[in-house]
């Protein structure tokens, strides 16, 4: 029987030509450079943070030359927590510890970078013209001055971003973007959908079902249509289960297709620099052409208000003109969750209240180009054009828990999944920067701060109780909790309480009391409090989040 199955071969259609200098060079001269990403931990990152990071982003990549290709690739992995029951001594608590969490799974998440050097030619095909339609490619030679000048800008990204402390970039070697014989590299893993060290080529199925790479079925979504977007975006968002109506939990705007996804997905976003004037010329030209056909159809004109405000923007804030594109690439090994799959992916698009849609007509091609080093394969008809700042907000910028690599701390559980970490809240902290105390100092000094409401005739005030050092001894003592009915208990001067006034307090005046606290404090043989801002409450303005009016496709 005749096979008359259209197949070909991977080294036919492979677009990678070989890694010299720990950069991927494609054979179309592309040349690529792949970080490793250090996002901070879920749940501990606050809106002025995410802030700092939106902003080191958006100066890291102005850095960037044009005809450059941000590809940021966030893996989201599920596996089965591996008791660590081999080691030495372990007590029975401890084993037992560890065998109450075996095979308990969880997701696990890994981030990289890949910052792709191309030229203007490669930036505009469009799907027709991707590497994986094309018989056979023949290599280019690569400018030696534009690499150069590349590596340099490169450089420069990587030092913006990790000046701010929150994000961590490493430039990966060779040998971990090709492999060697013992561990598989970046290249293998992504064609196999597979974090696993020891991993083995599978085929790629492109049929009218979907995309299947081996026995995996996978599913694409996309973010590539200015209709599809939210009319504003932020830097964060607020989770509302972790949220009272006093605080607010913050977490990323995309963090909703990311650790919150229980799926296994990969989350490609990327940031295509053209010439921005080149751009904004275009925009005049087409705004002229919506002008005069004006008069035939009404949403010509509304077309036209729409890039006169991009324009305007652009030009009043000297914003930056580029396109973006997010795709969800979930998989699942067993057919009969393929639906279950793509309802969940399609829920979690809703939370950021963007328009799900499931690409089928390109899904190989995204694919495709989402490989490490291929991003100038990307058709460029699923993007869509905004600023940098915009762009930024579809970023993931949290990871999962990790656990301390110090032999002493606290053993607690994932606040999602339930995975056991071990949490280090003496050493790793004051590495950090976090805490400043000294761990051998014979007592610690310890600023606790209480908030005692005391009741009076006229009104309620709330008072901050700050205990320092030896005197929290003393001090201790007179902070009674005070219960109803009863009276508020009365306070030495030297005690560190602050008396309330009859009416209310201006800001000077507890100024002078505080400053008085600390003299009595210290003419007693007991040690002053330095700061008078930890007896202050927090002054600070709220930043607000930066916001997108995106403009009509025309």
């Amino acid at each position: 029987m005749r096979n008359t199955l259209k197949a070909a071969t991977l080294e036919s259609k492979f677009p990678l030509l070989a890694v010299e200098a720990d950069c991927i060079i494609s054979k179309d001269a592309d040349i690529t450079a792949v970080f490793e990403v250090e996002l901070p931990e879920l749940f501990t990152v606050t809106a002025a943070e995410y802030e700092a990071i939106h902003a080191a982003w958006a100066k890291a990549i102005k850095v960037l030359p044009n005809y450059t290709v941000v590809h940021k690739q966030d893996w989201f992995i599920r596996e089965d927590y591996r008791s660590q029951t081999d080691k030495e001594n372990l007590s029975f608590l401890s084993r037992s510890y560890e065998l109450h969490f075996n095979e308990r799974p969880f997701l696990n998440h890994k981030c990289y970078l890949y910052l792709t050097k191309t030229t203007k030619e490669r930036m505009r095909m469009q799907s027709n013209f991707s590497s994986l339609c094309r018989g056979f490619i023949i290599p280019k030679e690569v400018d030696k001055d534009t690499t150069a000048y590349f590596l340099d800008t490169v450089g420069q990204f990587a030092r913006i971003v990790n000046d701010t402390g929150l994000v961590r970039l490493r430039r990966l070697g060779g040998d971990e973007i090709t492999g060697t014989e013992d561990k598989a590299g970046l290249v293998e893993k992504y064609f196999c959908l597979s974090m696993a060290d020891t991993t083995t080529l599978e085929d790629i199925e492109l049929g009218d079902d979907g995309l299947r790479v081996g026995d995996k079925h996978v599913s694409v979504h996309t973010l590539s249509e200015l209709d599809a977007l939210p009319n504003k975006v932020g830097t964060d968002c607020r989770y509302e289960r972790l949220s009272t109506d006093k605080s607010d939990c913050k977490l990323s705007f995309a963090s909703p297709v990311g650790l919150l996804l229980s799926c296994n997905h990969l989350y490609n976003q990327y940031v295509f620099l053209d010439d921005s004037g080149e751009n904004l010329q275009r925009f005049e030209k087409s705004a002229r052409n919506m002008q005069s056909l004006s008069k035939y159809s009404r949403s010509n004109q509304i077309n036209k208000e729409w890039i006169d405000l991009y324009l305007n923007d652009a030009h009043s804030f000297g914003l930056t003109s580029v396109r973006a594109h997010c795709n969800i690439i979930a998989w699942t090994d067993n057919p009969m969750e393929v639906k279950n799959m793509r309802n969940d992916v399609g829920s979690q698009i809703a939370m950021m209240e963007c328009k799900p849609r499931h690409n089928t007509v390109d899904a190989a091609t995204l694919y495709w180009a989402a490989m490490p080093g291929n991003g100038a394969d990307f058709p460029a008809e699923e993007s869509f054009y905004t600023f940098i700042e915009q762009a930024l907000c579809f970023w993931v910028e949290e990871t999962n828990y990790r656990s301390s690599v110090s032999p002493f701390g606290l053993k607690m559980s994932d606040r999602i999944s339930g995975k056991p970490l071990h949490v280090d809240i003496s050493d790793l902290p004051m590495k950090r920067g976090i805490t400043t105390k000294g761990p051998g100092a014979v007592h610690p000094q310890m600023d606790v701060e209480r908030q005692v409401v005391v009741e009076d005739q006229e009104e309620m005030l709330a008072m901050r109780i700050c205990l320092h050092g030896p005197c929290a001894v003393h001090e201790r003592r007179a902070l009674r909790e005070p219960t109803l009915g009863t009276r508020r208990p009365q306070a030495l001067p030297h005690e560190g309480v602050l008396e309330p006034a009859r009416h209310t307090m201006d800001r000077m005046s507890l100024r002078h009391r505080t400053t008085a606290l600390g003299r009595t404090c210290q003419s007693s043989g007991r040690p002053s409090q330095s700061s008078v801002s930890r007896c202050l409450p927090s002054m600070r303005p709220v930043a607000s989040n930066s916001s997108i009016c995106p403009m009509r496709r025309t």
